[in-house]
């Protein structure tokens, strides 16, 4: 029996998966097929929340495709699955472990959030006088929305170098407790625009963008 709800979705060529964070490390290890490698990788976590996180996004995965599936790294530290087939973004927050997979390997990412007032007092490290300027109403939840955003666009690129000031652009976001879609731009080596998806999730946002 899970001891947690598992949602799924696609979305095209996008597969995200959720659920709460797992803390009986006895029925993850039990229910999920982990091979040497991952074995010994687990291992070298001695904190019991990272053991917990780490062990759920692998567990989370296998009831994606009902199989023992392995997640790998590229030698750039991406995560893969079957060698590069599937490109796979991982996210934790407080009330939420997330997955989203792009099924033709074409890079994709994932954030989840937490909605905490401490967003509000780092929001000059990401958000630039534009993107406040959008921000009419709930505060909170749009400056949580365009970090997460921003975060998963940030993954997708996954070279590194990224200023979220001035590289990274959130356009058109409002936050909506159904959740909904908007677009970003990455403007790092050529300036490419994508489509930005989210869910609001118990006190969280879900947030994922692919190419």
């Amino acid at each position: 029996m899970h001891p947690t709800k598992v949602s799924i979705e696609e979305h095209g060529d996008a597969i995200v998966a959720w659920c709460n964070p797992i803390s009986d490390e006895s029925f993850l290890l039990e229910n999920t097929t982990l091979n040497g490698t991952e074995f010994d990788i687990l291992q070298t976590f001695t904190a019991s929340r990272r053991r917990y996180e780490w062990l759920t996004t692998r567990w989370l995965v296998q009831q994606v495709f009902n199989e023992a599936t392995t997640i790998s790294y590229h030698e750039n530290g991406k995560p893969e699955i079957n060698k590069g087939a599937m490109a796979i973004s991982i996210s934790h927050c407080k009330e939420l472990v997330a997955i989203a997979i792009n099924k033709t390997g074409k890079a994709i990412g994932v954030d989840c959030e937490t909605v905490e007032s401490r967003i509000l007092k780092i929001k000059h490290k990401f958000a630039s006088q534009k993107e406040l300027a959008q921000i009419t109403k709930n505060e909170l939840e749009n400056l949580s929305l365009l970090w997460s955003a921003k975060e998963a666009l940030y993954k997708l690129y996954a070279k590194g170098g990224i200023d979220f000031n001035v590289h990274l652009e959130v356009n058109d976001f409002d936050f909506c407790s159904e959740g909904g879609i908007f677009t970003g731009t990455i403007s790092k080596d050529t300036i490419v625009q994508y489509k930005i998806q989210y869910k609001h999730i118990q006190n969280s946002l879900l947030v994922w963008v692919s190419e």
